[in-house]
């Protein structure tokens, strides 16, 4: 898919665009629910695994899709 430069002409083109940025949106919204976790691992307070944690909820971001982009929507 095209990413920056979609054709809004092109309905499939559209609604990946559309899907892709909701899969980004609820990344950050899981994201937003383990912020007490990452503080008490950072901490060492606790331990699991956060590499594991963010590859099964970014595999299904496309590559080169910037994830910063969409942190404050």
């Amino acid at each position: 898919m095209r990413w920056r430069f979609q054709s809004k002409s092109n309905p499939h083109e559209v609604a990946l665009r559309k899907q892709t940025i909701e899969r980004i949106a609820d990344w950050w919204k899981e994201f937003a629910t383990k912020t007490n976790d990452l503080t008490a691992l950072f901490f060492q307070r606790t331990k699991w695994d956060l590499p594991e944690w963010m590859q099964l909820h970014l595999e299904h971001n496309p590559p080169g899709a910037d994830m910063g982009v969409w942190a404050s929507r």
